[in-house]
């Protein structure tokens, strides 16, 4: 069968500056634009590469402060336009193909991150993460942001002369439920509100095509080569990068590790254990992140080194200044072993219950990029505008055993499941009509395997 033609068009990609008399529409001249998500970052990134063969690039006189209307559409009964802001953020390349022509590179950034590299904030902010982090966006870039799960800190904080965006991404890293799952503040290609999400809510999302055609490489045959919506989710190639670096993440104490906390003030110190064994795989468990369908995590606990559990080793030991009570409410402090009345700067605890967050989150993070995947496939689908379907989101991916005739299950068991999109890089190609789309994928835990 004939693969399904990609159809969707730039309703415009429209050049503005102050300096020009009006704004020049360069659909014409544009070849290729690649725009990217990353659910680590508030904002967008993106490339265009253009045609110039009428002097474009003399007569505009680009500087770098001209922003870029991109509204994209897909050519699907029902879709609906996608409206993105850019700003030309440097030039990559200009190079000559012709005597009379010339391919200029621009690397673009969301308009919201070129809002905040003018502005410089230097006070201070009382609240919880969330609280502090609309209060940012709403005064300095006009922009709603979303939220789900509950942040566990309440802080007090002065912003040391940061952008905006440098100070959300500085509060967001703070954030953390009571259970110690991470907050990851991203913007999106489809919507316009920034999101703010802890990684449970995002890890127990049902995936995107949990009720239809699964995702699958292009090695393994779909059951019905004419089904257009299983078309669309072969894979085309696909890329496992570093894999199953275990010994980084022991070395880095993830695994298992002594923390103490000193306090400056009172010379007291608190100590204790981190064992990612309880502290993270065993909350995965009971919140039914690590399922039935992959019940898996990516450290055996079993697994025995000289006579010894893994965890059972303490791998590093590390020791950090705390608190010492600067935001203290009162100077009258009697007993400061017993004073609890102050609230907490922002790398400052109570407890070490709450000190024992702060890895449990960081462990978090690492644990689930220990094994990423890149694919490649057709993106017709993300682009309809009616929601969301990339980062934050989860997919079913399958891949076939390299060794599966005549076998009752021939999936891998350790390369399929439930993915979780980290990050996407959408590569829109005028020339050919071709939209695909390149996504980094991760997962937490692998499926049920059989015993060799």
């Amino acid at each position: 069968m004939t693969a399904e033609k990609t159809s969707f068009e730039f309703e415009t990609i429209e050049l503005n500056s102050e300096r020009l008399a009006r704004p020049v529409e360069l659909n014409r001249i544009v070849s290729d634009i690649e725009i990217f998500e990353h659910i680590e970052k508030p904002y967008l990134t993106a490339r265009m590469l253009l045609i110039d063969d009428s002097s474009f690039y003399q007569d505009a006189d680009i500087l770098g402060s001209e922003s870029v209307k991109i509204v994209i559409r897909s050519l699907e009964d029902g879709a609906s336009p996608i409206t993105k802001n850019f700003f030309i953020s440097k030039i990559e390349k200009v190079q000559k193909i012709q005597d009379n022509s010339q391919v200029i590179a621009f690397h673009l950034v969301e308009d919201i991150f070129y809002f905040s590299s003018l502005i410089n904030i230097n006070r201070h902010y009382t609240g919880s993460p969330i609280q502090i982090l609309k209060n940012i966006s709403k005064q300095f870039l006009s922009k709603e942001i979303t939220n789900t799960g509950i942040d566990k800190q309440f802080l007090r904080c002065i912003i040391p002369n940061w952008s905006p965006i440098k100070a959300m991404e500085w509060i967001a890293k703070r954030a953390s439920t009571s259970r110690g799952y991470p907050f990851y503040l991203y913007s999106t290609l489809v919507e316009k509100k920034l999101r703010f999400e802890d990684l449970a809510s995002i890890l127990t999302r049902t995936s995107l095509n949990g009720n239809g055609a699964k995702h699958i490489v292009a090695s393994t045959k779909a059951q019905d080569t004419i089904n257009v919506e299983q078309t669309r989710r072969l894979i085309k190639n696909h890329d496992f990068g570093t894999q199953e670096d275990l010994l980084s993440l022991i070395r880095n104490g993830l695994v298992s590790s002594n923390l103490e906390y000193i306090d400056t003030l009172t010379e007291n110190t608190k100590k204790f254990k981190f064992d990612s064994k309880d502290d993270l795989f065993k909350k995965l468990t009971q919140d039914e992140i690590l399922s039935k369908e992959q019940p898996n995590p990516p450290v055996n606990y079993n697994e025995k080194i000289n006579n010894k559990f893994i965890n059972d080793y303490q791998s590093a030991q590390f020791t950090k200044i705390g608190g010492s009570m600067s935001f203290r409410d009162s100077d009258g402090v009697t007993n400061p072993f017993k004073y609890v009345n102050w609230t907490n700067a922002y790398s400052e605890t109570k407890n070490s219950a709450e000190y024992k967050l702060l890895i449990i989150q960081t462990a978090f993070d690492k644990m689930l990029k220990k094994n990423p995947l890149t694919i490649n496939f057709d993106g017709m689908e993300l682009i309809k505008g009616d929601f969301h379907k990339t980062i934050g989101q989860n997919i079913d991916i399958v891949f076939q055993r390299t060794q599966s005739n005549n076998v009752a299950d021939p999936d891998d068991k350790k390369k399929s499941g439930k993915y979780l999109i980290y990050s996407v890089r959408h590569m829109f190609k005028k020339s050919v009509d071709k939209y695909d789309v390149s996504a980094m994928c991760v997962k937490i835990g692998n499926s049920k395997r059989v015993d060799i």
